[in-house]
């Protein structure tokens, strides 16, 4: 039997926690850039991929990938010099804002190489080491996890979560072949209640 902990992290408090797995911040394996500002009046039919915090708030989007159906567009003129803003496979793009506490944490993990920004009130969270994204996507739409962005969010109309609440967060890090397990194990699970 594998050695356990009890986690000071609050929203682990009754969670134990194998010994061997590394708990940190956010901030530790990530870094942070704000989406690209435009309007809805900026969209257009064809030209450069964008997901902004509309369809990340989206019913259809499964957060442990893209939905490709919900992706917009905007012209050549908005993305020049925002190459900060362009996403690379591994990062997640997470909403700025939401409307109620349960939207507060909702992201899209960016599963595959896309030529793609992330788009308006949005905050781009690049992985710097995290290893297995897809455990990270299942780990971020927990309401356990979420719950220390819904302690920290202020609203006068709409939640703000900020690039600060993001990096302040803790996780839980497996080695990197049991992050690759539980993912495959809960894709599997998710499947079958798909079904």
């Amino acid at each position: 039997m594998k050695k356990c902990r009890v986690s000071e992290m609050s929203w682990l408090e009754l969670e134990s926690v194998p010994a061997h797995w590394e708990m940190c911040r956010l901030k530790d394996y990530t870094s942070t850039n704000t989406g690209i500002t435009f309007t809805k009046a900026n969209l257009v039919d064809c030209g450069n991929a964008v997901l902004s915090y509309g369809q990340i708030h989206a019913k259809n989007n499964p957060t442990t990938q893209i939905n490709h159906e919900l992706i917009r567009f905007i012209p050549d003129s908005l993305v020049n010099d925002k190459l900060s803003s362009k996403v690379k496979q591994g990062d997640f793009i997470f909403a700025d804002t939401s409307e109620d506490l349960k939207g507060c944490g909702n992201c899209i993990y960016i599963n595959e190489p896309i030529d793609l920004y992330a788009g308006y009130h949005t905050i781009l969270l690049r992985n710097e080491g995290l290893g297995c994204g897809k455990y990270f996507a299942y780990l971020f739409m927990s309401d356990q996890w979420r719950s220390q962005i819904r302690k920290k969010v202020k609203s006068v109309k709409l939640y703000s979560i900020t690039q600060g609440i993001l990096k302040q967060a803790f996780i839980v890090v497996p080695p990197i072949k049991e992050q690759e397990a539980i993912a495959a194990y809960l894709d599997k699970e998710c499947e079958k209640i798909g079904r």
